[in-house]
This record gives structure tokens, C-alpha cells and sequence, in this order.
């Protein structure tokens, strides 16, 4: 856990954004397991990176690790995906994504929006940004919203 928390930070800081927000994400994305991996809309927890790398043999769309990397990123930035399931890579794409994000749409929920759905289908305010703000502030100081 302790390697896990030190790539948030290290992330946070190489570009520029908040190290409790980072943390939140990962936190909705992987429960900060760094080999967690999403297949077609079905997470999955391995114990290892061989599990995980396993899981997404041969698979088009998926996300890998920490920050859940999503495929389309892994694709248009030709990333390796067993490199993913390092938690101090992971942590950096998952700051780069947030950072595109925050460069587009300021330090909002619509960031955090476009961090999970990407930048067409990013609302002001949804389901997946609600999670992220109970993490950040608690329940009773975040609204939620129905998806």
C-alpha cells in the first residue's frame, strides 16, 4: 500500500495536480489495487500481474491497474500494458489523463468527469464524480446524482 501511495504522490507532483483528487480516482477505479482490470464492463481483482495480464489476452477494450489506463489510451499512446500494472507508471498516465482533463475543463468536476467517460462525454456533474467527492469530502457535503 505504502508503494501505491508514494506513485500518487510522485505522479501528483510530476504533473501538476492534486494528490487527494489522484488518490480519490484510484480509489473509485481499482480500490488501489494496482493489478485491478476491467474487461468489457466487468472488474476484476487479481493477486498478481501474470492474473491480470491474462484477463486481457487477446481483449480490445479494457482498463489495466491502478488508475484503470484505458485501452484507448494504451492504443493512441502505444503503452505497454504489462508496464501499467506498475503502480508508479499507472499513477503517472491516470495525472497525465487528469491533467488533459484539467487543461480542457479547470480544476472541476467536469474534469474528473472526463477522466472516467473522456472529454465528449463529460457532464458537469455525475454519478462518477459524486463518488469521487464522497471520497474527497464525505457523503453529506456531496449531492447525488442518478445515472
Amino acid at each position: 500500500m505504502e508503494g501505491v501511495l508514494l506513485a500518487l504522490w510522485l505522479a501528483s507532483i510530476e504533473y501538476g495536480v492534486s494528490y487527494e483528487t489522484l488518490y480519490a480516482l484510484a480509489k473509485v477505479e481499482s480500490n488501489l489495487n494496482p493489478y485491478a482490470v476491467n474487461v468489457e464492463g466487468k472488474s476484476y481483482f487479481p493477486r498478481t500481474k501474470e492474473e491480470a495480464l491474462y484477463l486481457i489476452k487477446g481483449k480490445e477494450k479494457y482498463d489495466i491497474g491502478l488508475m484503470q489506463i484505458n485501452s484507448y489510451w494504451i492504443k493512441k499512446f502505444k503503452l505497454n500494458p504489462e508496464w501499467l500494472l506498475n503502480p508508479y507508471y499507472n499513477a503517472k498516465w491516470g495525472a497525465y489523463v487528469l491533467k488533459l482533463c484539467e487543461s480542457k475543463f479547470g480544476y472541476s468536476w467536469r474534469a474528473i468527469e472526463c477522466y472516467h467517460r473522456g472529454e465528449k462525454k463529460a457532464n458537469p456533474y455525475g454519478s462518477y464524480s459524486a463518488r469521487v467527492c464522497t471520497i474527497l469530502y464525505g457523503k453529506e457535503r456531496c449531492w447525488r446524482v442518478k445515472s
